[in-house]
């Protein structure tokens, strides 16, 4: 039913088109007739027939006068262009001037970049002749502790205990040396993401995302510190790195219109609870650190390891 209604739909809007047609023929041609003698005499056929010749002159007149036309006006493919040269000449100054200072910019950047290279590098070589020095020291005290073994009648048990103070306390020299260069890290990275307190700066999403990079840098160097540390003064660790609800809570001097949003809010609060955190077991650390190193034992066991930490307090690390 809907497909012969759609066939019906087809043929009337055609029989339409055809009727349209032929009312409006008729109407011209009455028109014609009644105020041109020469239509008049003619019947339906003729003047079709004269109605298509007509057109098709017109056309051709049209098309001929058109060529004709284009002929002598050809269309000008390449327009000059109206340009002015006084702004062009500002446009070309202004991009060199861009050009030159994003290629100071990039060399600074660069330059900055190879510095730090340069640096861990030298910081690295100095831990390697730390560390050969610590294994060529190792070395040569069990080779004399196995020369005194050889020559006097001691136990080996005893041998063995006493290498073993000498290689921890080896061991924490060393390692007190890498918890001074994490901490001169520690403390110059902070310095540029202290700026929202130090300086009151206010930060939007690009200059966020240069925070965040460098707050990753700082954590990581936070946790070898405290992998370190936990070796001396087991639990500390977990101090630094706590962060308690509470301690967002607390009165703090920097607003959050400058930061881009609520989590930059959050991640800066938790950053600096991680370094007063880092500021407050900085010296714990130190004291079981220079005490595994020059006494032994564990803090404050022995009157030895007790007048020793006096005279390390009065006289401040070095």
């Amino acid at each position: 039913m809907v497909r012969w209604l759609l066939k019906a739909d087809k043929g009337a809007d055609l029989l339409s088109r055809w009727f349209l047609v032929y009312t409006v023929m008729t109407g011209a041609y009455a028109w014609l007739a009644k105020h041109v003698s020469f239509f008049s005499g003619l019947n339906w056929a003729e003047l079709i027939f004269v109605g298509l010749i007509s057109s098709l002159v017109t056309i051709l007149v049209i098309a001929a006068s058109l060529a004709f036309f284009r002929y002598w006006r050809p269309l000008n493919t390449n327009p000059p262009l109206d340009l002015d040269h006084t702004e062009g000449d500002q446009l070309r100054s202004q991009v060199e001037l861009l050009e030159t200072r994003l290629d100071t910019q990039i060399s600074g950047e660069l330059h900055a970049i190879r510095q730090k290279q340069t640096a861990i590098i030298d910081d690295y070589q100095r831990m390697r002749a730390l560390e050969d020095r610590f294994e060529e020291t190792s070395a040569d005290i069990f080779k004399q502790l196995g020369a005194l073994n050889a020559h006097r009648s001691l136990d080996a048990d005893d041998i063995a205990s006493r290498f073993g103070r000498i290689h921890d306390a080896l061991a924490a020299i060393f390692h007190r040396e890498m918890l001074h260069k994490l901490e001169e890290d520690l403390k110059v990275e902070a310095t540029d993401l202290c700026r929202p307190t130090d300086e009151h700066r206010s930060y939007d999403f690009d200059a966020w995302e240069q925070w965040e990079s460098t707050e990753a840098a700082w954590r990581g160097t936070l946790a070898q510190y405290c992998d370190i540390a936990e070796c001396y003064k087991p639990g500390v660790k977990a101090f630094i790195l706590a962060t308690p609800e509470s301690a967002y809570k607390q009165g703090w001097s920097v607003k959050d219109e400058q930061f881009p949003d609520s989590t930059a809010v959050y991640a800066y609060k938790t950053f600096r609870i991680l370094l007063n955190n880092f500021k407050d077991w900085r010296d714990e650390i130190e004291r079981a650190v220079h005490q595994a190193a020059f006494a032994g034992g564990s803090v404050g066991t022995r009157p030895a390891v007790r007048s020793a930490l006096q005279s390390y307090d009065a006289q401040g690390p070095g």
